[in-house]
């Protein structure tokens, strides 16, 4: 009988491509963001400040019905900023028939849907189709961003026209010394846009004198007659973004703003409070010089803050390896120019608020353009070190299991958090539970509506009715308690005169003193907002 011996066959290691997976999660994550905007847009409290723009957005709308009569631009004087937004939602508001509030938070969180996007397609130039897909992710974990896009009506519009500045700027420096026409519209529109929506906007302009030069001396225009002739196509591009930033600063032209760059908005607080720094508390005026840097290390997600480091620490820039020979010529001469847009829109507000020392609170509210550009940096730093471990499956598998159990961390506080993503701590500061002795937590006091919604709850369920109406105190803007509380209540000033207080997590809001608290806004173990009964002394 003939014996038949075999011979093992190892077997091949299975091989991760996320090329092929990148286009399909890129358009899975796109269905998952829209459903979150779409189920979660009416479910957030009142932002700090939203009142008086939307009041400002009303006054703009009536000073256009008017033709710009005394009466009607004379208040405008008294509102400092770009009022896009706000002339957005009092021109949609006319044909709405819910809440004014939650109408803004769904216009406000369409433009963070933008804001994803434009990173999306930002790190798709840079870095290519992985790239785009780790920096939408980023983006979408990162609670600064997607837990704030609701409610910071004023800052993540800001920061989302900033970002599809930089798309288009980025084309722009890639395409010289012949621009195409679409890249001009759309680097014009999105400008215009930022500066009709905050003083923040001017770092375009910086960015572009900065950029525009190095690029074009690169494409090997060296006399300064070639240089101004291939900055004649942007002339189109200005006036374009002009007649827009015109739109949300009308006074500008009839100049009874001035100095309107710098008109107070410029990423700073609209006034002069008390806020924590590391365990410290400090007038905003009185932050110290790191403040931003610092907040940033403690406040950003570790998939972010690790990208973040590999970019620092490598050449994330470098050629694509997938690249076609057609791409790779294409790109041999604009490589760096083409990162300078992005390295400048991190360097350039950073140095700002190192340098100018600007009154800084509320963690990163005036700054949250950052964020977009910052998540395309990450995604490129975790782009390059794949690069160098996908030829090793082991390698490969290992980094995407990191990578993955990273995402699905931040994904899970994000879900233990909500709504009250803007105060996601990461873990080295022991996350929310070690910030909260530290740092700000729910600076917006986004937590009055759930004590607010509670105090509904307890009058309906009080038989009989009262007649009198129940006098409220909220620590914050009374707004953000009126815009929730029925009829039966009255909001009053002073927490003495009150018979409940809604308080929130902010510094110096009342705790348990002169009262019992009888609703708490917990989260992860920390309270975050409370309401408090002072029918009764405590004890």
């Amino acid at each position: 009988m003939q014996q038949v011996t075999g011979t093992r066959l190892a077997a091949a290691p299975i091989r991760l491509d996320l090329r092929a997976l990148a286009q399909p999660a890129a358009r899975l994550l796109a269905v998952l963001a829209l459903l979150f905007v779409a189920l979660t847009w009416d479910r957030h409290g009142l932002g700090v400040g939203e009142a008086d723009r939307q009041m400002f957005g009303r006054l703009l709308l009536d000073a256009y019905r008017s033709g710009f009569s005394e009466t009607a631009v004379g208040p405008l004087q008294a509102v400092p900023g770009g009022g896009l937004f706000d002339l957005a939602a009092a021109l949609v508001e006319l044909v709405w028939h819910g809440n004014v509030w939650d109408l803004r938070h769904l216009l406000s969180g369409l433009a963070g849907l933008a804001g994803i996007f434009a990173a999306w397609q930002l790190a798709r130039s840079l870095g290519g189709e992985v790239a785009a897909l780790l920096a939408a992710l980023i983006l979408c974990l990162t609670g600064a961003w997607s837990g704030a896009m609701f409610t910071h009506t004023r800052e993540i519009p800001l920061a989302a026209a900033l970002a599809w500045a930089l798309v288009f700027q980025t084309r722009l420096v890639a395409e010289l010394p012949r621009p195409r026409a679409g890249t001009l519209l759309g680097l014009g529109a999105s400008g215009g846009m930022a500066l009709g929506l905050g003083a923040a906007g001017w770092l375009l302009p910086v960015s572009l004198l900065i950029t525009l030069p190095v690029a074009i001396w690169r494409g090997g225009a060296r006399s300064p007659v070639a240089l101004l002739g291939s900055l004649r196509p942007l002339l189109p591009a200005a006036l374009l973004g002009g007649v827009i930033a015109l739109l949300g600063r009308p006074t500008m032209l009839i100049g009874l703003l001035d100095g309107w760059l710098l008109d107070g908005d410029a990423g700073q607080v609209s006034a002069i409070v008390p806020t924590l720094v590391d365990g410290t508390l400090l007038l905003s005026s009185d932050v110290p010089r790191s403040y931003l840097h610092t907040y940033l290390v403690v406040k950003l997600p570790e998939l972010m803050l690790v990208g973040l480091a590999l970019a620092l620490g490598g050449r994330p820039w470098r050629e694509r390896r997938d690249a076609s020979a057609a791409e790779r010529r294409h790109r041999s001469r604009h490589a760096h120019p083409m990162h300078l847009p992005l390295v400048l829109a991190i360097t350039l507000p950073m140095a700002y608020a190192w340098l100018f020392r600007p009154p800084l609170a509320d963690g990163l509210r005036g700054f949250l353009h950052l964020l977009p550009p910052m998540a395309v940096a990450a995604a490129l730093g975790w782009r390059m070190l794949w690069q160098t471990a996908r030829s090793r499956p082991v390698a490969a598998w290992s980094l995407a299991a990191v990578g993955g159990a990273l995402a699905a961390s931040h994904l899970v506080t994000l879900a233990h958090l909500y709504p009250y993503g803007h105060a996601y701590y990461n873990s080295l500061v022991a996350g929310l539970r070690g910030a909260a002795q530290g740092w700000v937590l729910d600076y917006d006091a986004t937590s009055v509506r759930e004590g607010a919604e509670y105090l509904n709850r307890w009058a309906d369920s009080q038989a009989p009715a009262s007649a009198a109406p129940i006098s409220v105190a909220v620590c914050g803007d009374p707004v953000q308690a009126r815009a929730w509380l029925s009829a039966q209540f009255v909001v009053v000033p002073r927490a003495r005169q009150a018979a409940f207080v809604i308080a929130g997590s902010q510094p110096g809001c009342p705790r348990e003193s002169g009262g019992i608290p009888v609703h708490a806004v917990v989260r992860q173990g920390v309270v975050l907002g409370q309401v408090i009964d002072r029918r009764q002394p405590p004890g």
